[in-house]
């Protein structure tokens, strides 16, 4: 899923080049069937995961009008008043962006993930959960801020699910007792984007929330449970 290096770009080449002139030689038949079949799934296309990201966000996340006396009044898109205010669309729900960042992840990987968040706030409202075996951060984005990656432990993607349930975390508290952080931002979110390498088991708590689940590795552990778990998920690789 995640832009191939020039090296990545090259391999794929010449890859898809051996398979052509297999084919062109009457070869391609000699070679194994699993040998066939993991050559194909490698050459197919990939899709655009930026897109894919824009799309879900703008089709989960509700929005409305309010009324402003920066824009004027219109009728039938002729007539403008300014005597009367105008009316200015306004973001409604929230996006909740978990980002798995336990140890497996790539530090690469991440960071074009968070560059696309950064483009994505100008159009819906965008909260952060940094994760890895439990919520490390909950941040409420804002374009061209540094977020800082905590965690690189190990991988659970429950906790995301049990802080939008209770709108809020845990810590562990200087007596080493569990201490709940309220996260107000955690209001009202409509669309969940789950960025990870796939290394877990789907989450148990059920929240009926759009997901898409942005993985970074083909055929995870997590895209063969999502299937059975979660239903109204989606996963893009």
């Amino acid at each position: 899923l995640i832009d191939p290096t020039m090296a990545e770009v090259e391999s794929r080449r010449r890859l898809e080049n051996a398979r052509e002139e297999a084919k062109k030689a009457g070869t391609w038949d000699d070679v194994a069937g699993s040998v066939q079949n993991w050559i194909d799934k490698a050459l197919m296309p990939k899709v655009d995961w930026r897109d894919q990201m824009r799309r879900f966000a703008k089709g989960t996340i509700k929005r409305g009008k309010k009324l402003t006396r920066k824009k004027p009044w219109r009728r039938g898109g002729r007539e403008h008043r300014w005597d009367l205010p105008g009316k200015k669309k306004r973001k409604i729900g929230k996006l909740a962006v978990g980002i798995d960042t336990s140890g497996s992840v790539v530090t690469r990987e991440l960071a074009q993930f968070l560059a696309e968040i950064d483009k994505m706030v100008d159009y819906t409202d965008i909260v952060v959960l940094m994760i890895d075996t439990a919520v490390q951060s909950v941040t409420k984005y804002r374009k061209g801020m540094d977020i800082l990656v905590e965690g690189r432990g190990g991988t659970s993607f429950q906790p995301l699910w049990e802080a939008l349930k209770d709108k809020g975390y845990y810590v562990r508290g200087e007596d080493g007792k569990p201490l709940f952080i309220p996260a107000p931002a955690l209001s009202n979110i409509q669309g969940i984007i789950y960025f990870t390498d796939g290394g877990g088991a789907a989450p148990v708590t059920r929240l009926k929330i759009p997901t898409l689940w942005v993985a970074t590795e083909k055929d995870s552990y997590l895209e063969r449970e999502l299937k059975e778990k979660m239903p109204w998920s989606r996963s893009e690789e």
